[in-house]
């Protein structure tokens, strides 16, 4: 870090071109593990696989909006990334912006990110050092756009679906039976047609994992995580059959959505169904 006093001088000089007008320090994606819940800053380079609509997150300070990503390096290795508050609408403006014409890899930039676990895996988060680049002249986005397009395990995604997140049921369906690599979190819209009350509106599930926790002699156990659960936490899960113009299928909700079509918060519905 530079500090300036009284005493600092400048001195105008000629640029000749030999200071480059970006300086990263790019960390492979292997190696931010070690760099977990440190107070490290890391700078990342990848192509942008997935962006997945701004969601709207509880957090300690009040909601915040969120925008995940997911990016993947010149060794195939993919990472997850959360751009938070002011951030996840720069970085979809910036990519609107840069945006590729044609199908060639989109690939950004993303300075000063913290490393976290969160629900067992690495991720990524923006802070307030951070900065965003999208398909930026560096010699590190050529090297990584030439490997994404010379090698048949670098797959380039469709750009049109990097900022287009509506799909249809079939759509929808079609992802999922095909083994597409275009997971994340798309828009639909579709019509209710009945809510589902065979496996009812809600469960007991474990506070680590969410997964359902399953009753045993003298406390409840998770089978994922294959611990005993003392205290379980009860979820709400409402099951509903909707349908476009496509096709029809079953959406599953929780927590505060499923709350929020049922119309019934979930204490007042577990005491119902006790009694």
């Amino acid at each position: 870090m530079l500090h300036f006093n009284g005493n600092t001088k400048f001195d105008e000089e000629y640029d000749n071109g030999s200071i480059p007008p970006h300086a990263f320090e790019f960390v492979k994606y292997a190696h931010l593990e070690a760099r977990i819940d440190k107070p490290m800053l890391s700078d990342i380079i990848g192509v942008i696989v997935d962006v997945n609509p701004i969601e709207e997150r509880k957090t300690a300070g009040g909601k915040v909006d969120m925008l995940p990503i997911r990016l993947k390096d010149i060794s195939g290795n993919t990472i997850n990334v959360a751009m938070w508050g002011q951030y996840a609408t720069i970085f979809e403006d910036t990519l609107k912006r840069n945006l590729c014409d044609a199908a060639d890899p989109n690939v950004t930039v993303i300075t000063s990110t913290t490393a976290k676990r969160y629900q067992g895996n690495l991720s990524l988060n923006s802070s307030s050092s951070t900065n965003i680049y999208v398909n930026i002249d560096i010699p590190e986005a050529a090297e990584l756009i030439q490997s994404f397009k010379s090698s048949n395990d670098l797959c380039s995604p469709d750009n049109a679906n990097l900022t287009n997140k509506t799909r249809t049921i079939s759509d929808i369906l079609h992802l999922a039976v095909s083994g597409s690599n275009m997971t994340g979190v798309y828009n639909c819209v579709a019509t209710v047609d009945e809510i589902l009350e065979k496996n009812g509106w809600y469960y007991v599930s474990c506070p680590k994992c969410k997964k359902s926790a399953s009753a045993a002699k003298t406390n409840f156990t998770c089978a994922f995580c294959e611990e005993s659960v003392d205290y379980p936490v009860t979820r709400y899960r409402l099951e509903l059959r909707v349908r476009d113009a496509t096709d029809s299928t079953i959406f599953v909700l929780f927590d505060d959505l499923a709350e929020q079509i049922a119309q019934i918060k979930l204490v007042d519905l577990t005491s119902a169904l006790e009694n």
